[in-house]
């Protein structure tokens, strides 16, 4: 009898060793998943934090680029402005039958520049690098892809238009319109003046129904132009700069 006891306790022992042992290999694997889990936490976190400061960086390169975009579209805004307000006076001018001067030539030189859009595209090439969810905004993402894919692409085609028709009155043209082009350019304390392109023959180039064709288009498309897309960009461009700046405040 006592023989049959000390076996049942033995065999006691042996349960509580097996159950001690599984308790201690389970929490040993608890343990490990804890730790696996923590680390993916802090990996998961350290990457959250990295793309969080390349999307900083990515926002507030976009937001130099727009705002040098907005400096020139400014510029060229107050170009074409200076180009219409030419191609009025000397139309008058020559409705009025006056005698040609230098100041016309000045006018005639305003009309024949084409400005053109210059924008640095970094910060939205770092963003397509990235890839264009790293812009965590669905609104700034949407507006950012709509701006360059979309609006400044009809922007420069249109410009392109522009500069085409000036170019073929100059290339074309020119060499029967004018004795010189833009002589005495250049940008003095910042500001830009033309210079003067001087007619071969005023008498002749204002009895010229093609020049005067040429003017009028240049006047009508200039317009359409200015009101279409430069204004139009301008203030997408500015509404785009402020929520950008908005945004940045949240990092």
């Amino acid at each position: 009898m006592i023989r049959f006891f000390r076996q049942i306790r033995h065999k006691l022992m042996e349960q509580s060793k097996v159950r001690s042992y599984l308790l201690y290999a389970a929490g040993e694997i608890l343990l490990v998943v804890i730790g696996i889990l923590i680390a993916l936490q802090v990996n998961n976190w350290n990457e959250e934090r990295k793309e969080h400061v390349i999307e900083q960086q990515i926002l507030e390169q976009l937001s130099m680029d727009l705002q040098g975009a907005l400096g020139d579209i400014n510029g060229n805004i107050e170009s074409l402005d200076q180009s219409m307000e030419s191609t009025d006076i000397l139309i008058q001018h020559m409705d009025s039958r006056l005698p040609y001067h230098d100041s016309i030539g000045v006018h005639i030189s305003y009309i024949l520049i084409s400005p053109k859009l210059i924008m640095d595209q970094g910060g939205y090439e770092s963003m397509k690098s990235e890839g264009i969810d790293i812009i965590s905004n669905m609104e700034i993402k949407n507006k950012v892809i709509n701006l360059f894919e979309g609006k400044l692409y009809f922007h420069r085609a249109f410009e392109e238009r522009l500069e085409k028709h000036l170019s073929s009155i100059i290339d074309d043209k020119g060499q029967y319109y004018f004795k010189s082009l833009y002589q005495g350019n250049n940008f003095n304390g910042g500001a830009f003046y033309p210079g003067i392109t001087e007619p071969l023959n005023y008498e002749v180039l204002r009895n010229d129904t093609s020049f005067r064709y040429h003017l009028l288009t240049i006047q009508a498309n200039n317009a359409l132009f200015q009101e279409l897309l430069n204004t139009s960009n301008k203030s997408r461009i500015e509404a785009l700069i402020s929520e950008i700046k908005t945004e940045l405040t949240h990092f």
